[in-house]
């Protein structure tokens, strides 16, 4: 790991020094890596807890989202697009936001973030399956990347 310095203190992070054979593309943005592990294809979806998942269904369906699945812990919303869900709310305690979830290009290209950050590529909890890979951001925040077995068809706006 290399360190990097968050309110003047040194802070080691798994995310400095990565590379993907790739590298980045001319013209973006200046703080990006010059060279990432891996570059997600998309926002997957934006994940939620709330103690109440039929209030929130009613909210979520009011403001013009569908059921993509449903189970007794969690509420799988999307839009008209196709591909992944755009929202999960998962039944927790209290209403607060967990955390987004980006999209990789390629199942392979968990392995390799995996493999570059020491973590594991588990079975993800999406409708239709998928595999993950979960990380903390370096200010611990939760991170995680996923590869959908299935994508949801496009819907008639």
């Amino acid at each position: 790991m290399s360190e990097t310095r968050v309110a003047g203190a040194a802070v080691a992070t798994p995310h400095q020094d990565l590379h993907s054979e790739q590298g980045a593309l001319r013209g973006e943005h200046p703080g990006r890596s010059r060279n990432p592990v891996i570059k997600v294809a998309d926002l997957a979806w934006l994940e939620f807890e709330k103690p109440d998942l039929d209030r929130a269904e009613v909210f979520a369906l009011d403001f013009g989202f569908q059921i993509a699945a449903r189970t007794e812990s969690a509420l799988w919303l999307r839009g008209s697009f196709a591909g992944t869900p755009c929202m999960v709310i998962r039944r927790g305690r209290a209403s607060r936001f967990i955390g987004p979830v980006f999209r990789a290009a390629e199942r392979a290209d968990l392995d390799r973030l995996a493999r570059a950050t020491g973590s594991a590529v588990r079975d993800a909890d999406v409708p239709g399956g998928g595999k993950v890979v979960a990380l903390l951001d370096p200010s611990g925040f939760p991170v995680r990347v996923v590869h959908c077995a299935d994508q949801l068809p496009a819907l008639p706006e």
